[in-house]
């Protein structure tokens, strides 16, 4: 599962129990390990300031730095 900003400018990638966000501005990679088990989802916000992912054992929300 994936998701893209409303901007375009960072890709969220489920990788089992971790999202793996890419900045495709400047091509670096940041990591978030949620403790939700195995994750299902990933999605931003309509206005793109928050990323959501949901797993086998909860849902977790991040402040996006734009």
């Amino acid at each position: 599962n994936w998701a893209a900003s409303p901007d375009g400018r960072l890709l969220a990638v489920v990788r089992e129990e971790a999202v793996r966000v890419l900045d495709l501005a400047c091509g670096g990679w940041h990591d978030f390990a949620p403790g939700l088990g195995r994750l299902a989802a990933v999605a931003f916000s309509p206005d793109g300031l928050r990323l959501a992912a949901a797993g086998s054992h909860g849902v977790a929300v991040w402040d996006v730095d734009g």
